[in-house]
């Protein structure tokens, strides 16, 4: 088993979370009672189409949410079966205002995903997702003239270039075309002095997916030191290009959050 077990999250990234058995049914070993509930396991469970773009097509924000300007984002906790069936879904941190109830039930309603599996043998697994809920105001942007002329205001003062937008939240995630999974464990090394020192924990990293998939603005949102902060910064920051985030059928910058566990087994 690799030493290094990274879990991915979406946005912006997956995290897994859990805890297994249970306590005993009816006098019967629950170990013979159910089967175990793993929190990590040597192939994390995924799921096997655009997980962003899935939750930008089904989740609707909440009126009332939207009425009282609630932003924020709501973790809930599943389970992912043998099979793939997703079940138990439940909220493990809200926000209120319809929200907890709507990010529960898109995460019911999501297809299958590809099972985790512990020693080749697929098993349940606990994994938690994060679902962002932010408010966009789209703002008028003046159209530039011709080349190398600045736009000008409606007063006639002339304005400097703006930056393009990053987004937050956009109607197509951006997402990785590879496992990322499996691009982690092969790319991370646990640094020497975290080792050492028994550090464990999850750093979580923040990067922006440009209009070309380019990832660039990697920075470290919580760390656990001891070298892991630079060794997620890193290892993110050479990931091959992903696939852009889209709004409105075009690419766009899109803030992304990768969550990325150092565990010592």
């Amino acid at each position: 088993m690799k030493q290094v077990l990274l879990i991915l999250s979406l946005a912006s990234a997956a995290i897994s979370y859990g805890q297994s058995g249970t306590g005993d049914v009816n006098g019967i070993d629950p170990a013979v009672a159910q089967p175990q509930i793993y929190q990590y396991v040597e192939q994390m469970p995924s799921a096997p189409y655009s997980l962003g773009e899935y939750l930008s097509r089904n989740i609707h924000y909440p009126d009332s949410a939207r009425k009282a300007g609630i932003e924020g984002r709501v973790i809930v906790k599943f389970v992912v079966g043998e099979s793939g069936n997703i079940s138990d879904a439940q909220v493990f941190r809200g926000i209120g205002y319809g929200c907890d109830e709507e990010a529960v039930r898109v995460i019911k309603n999501m297809p299958p995903w590809k099972p985790g599996k512990q020693n080749g043998k697929a098993v349940k697994v606990y994994y938690t997702q994060p679902i962002a809920f932010k408010l966009e105001t789209e703002k008028k942007v003046v159209e530039s003239g011709p080349t190398g002329i600045a736009p000008v205001d409606p007063t006639g003062n002339v304005q400097a270039p703006q930056p393009p937008k990053v987004y937050s939240y956009v109607e197509q995630m951006p997402s990785a075309p590879y496992e990322m999974n499996e691009y982690l464990a092969k790319n991370i090394h646990y640094p020497k002095a975290a080792r050492k020192a028994s550090v464990q924990g999850r750093v979580i990293v923040q990067f922006v997916v440009n209009e070309d998939g380019s990832i660039s603005d990697v920075k470290v949102l919580r760390g656990i030191g001891a070298g892991c902060d630079e060794e997620a910064a890193r290892v993110v920051r050479e990931m091959p290009k992903w696939k852009p985030g889209k709004q409105n059928g075009k690419a766009v910058k899109t803030s992304f959050t990768q969550p990325i566990s150092f565990r010592l087994e």
